[in-house]
C-alpha cells in the first residue's frame, strides 16, 4: 500500500503542478528514496512476479480479498512493479539523478535482472528506465545488451530526434538542465511564496491584511 499510495502521489501532482511534483520528487530522493527502491529491487523477484498485470492502486486496495481469478497480484508483484514505476518518476527528467543514483549504483545490471520476468508491464517499465541510463554505459554494455537495445525501439515510443543511443562523450553536464541545487532552489522559492500565500489568506477576523498574515505567519 505504501508504495502504491507514493506513486499515486507522485504521478497525481505530476499532472496538477508541476512545482508541486518538483517538490515532492525532491524530498522523496533527499530521504534516500531511490537508494531504498534500489535496494528492495536488487534481489531475486521473479518467484513472486505474475503473469497480469498489476491493477490500478485505489481499486487494487479494495481487491485484496478477492479469490480465484479475480484475485489481484500478490502484494509482493504489485510493490515491486509500484516501486519501479516510482524511480521512473523521479529520474525521468533529471539526467543528474540517473547518473549518482542509476548509474553510480548498477541500476542496469538489476534492471537487465527484472526484465527477465515474464510480465509485459514490468517488462515496459523497466525498458523505460534503461533508455534514460544507455547513453551513460561503456560502449562495451551496450555492445552485450543489443536484445534490450532492440527491445527499447521496438517498445518504447521516443521522437525519432532523440539522441539517447549516443557513444560519443558527453557535453558539459550544465547543458542538460537544471542540477539537483537548481532544483531544491526552486523548491524552497515555490514552498515559501505558497506558504506566504496561505497565510496572508488566512485572516484574523476584523483585522486588515497585513495583521492577519501577521498573525498567520507566527502562528
Amino acid at each position: 500500500a505504501v508504495s502504491g499510495v507514493l506513486l499515486v502521489l507522485l504521478k497525481q501532482a505530476r499532472r496538477s503542478i508541476s512545482e508541486q511534483f518538483s517538490s515532492l520528487a525532491q524530498l522523496v530522493t533527499d530521504s534516500n528514496g531511490a537508494l531504498v527502491v534500489l535496494k528492495f529491487l536488487n534481489q531475486d523477484l521473479s518467484a513472486a512476479m505474475d503473469p497480469q498485470d498489476a491493477p490500478p492502486v485505489l481499486p487494487g486496495l479494495f481487491r485484496t480479498a478477492a479469490s480465484g481469478p479475480d484475485a489481484p497480484p500478490s502484494w509482493l508483484a504489485c510493490a515491486t512493479l509500484r516501486l519501479v514505476g516510482v524511480l521512473y518518476l523521479l529520474c525521468k527528467d533529471s539526467p543528474e539523478r540517473v547518473r549518482k543514483y542509476l548509474i553510480h549504483y548498477k541500476a542496469p545490471f538489476i534492471l537487465r535482472r527484472l526484465h527477465r520476468i515474464e510480465n509485459a508491464q514490468m517488462q515496459r517499465l523497466v525498458l523505460k528506465l534503461l533508455k534514460k541510463q544507455v547513453r551513460y554505459l561503456p560502449r562495451k554494455w551496450k555492445q552485450a545488451n543489443m536484445k534490450a537495445i532492440s527491445a527499447i525501439y521496438s517498445l518504447v515510443p521516443m521522437s525519432p530526434l532523440e539522441d539517447w543511443l549516443l557513444n560519443e562523450p558527453l557535453g558539459d553536464t550544465s547543458t542538460e538542465g537544471p542540477t539537483q541545487a537548481d532544483i531544491r532552489a526552486a523548491n524552497v522559492e515555490y514552498n515559501s511564496s505558497l506558504l506566504e500565500h496561505i497565510s496572508s489568506s488566512v485572516g484574523v477576523p476584523g483585522a486588515p491584511n497585513g495583521a492577519g498574515a501577521s498573525a498567520a505567519a507566527a502562528a
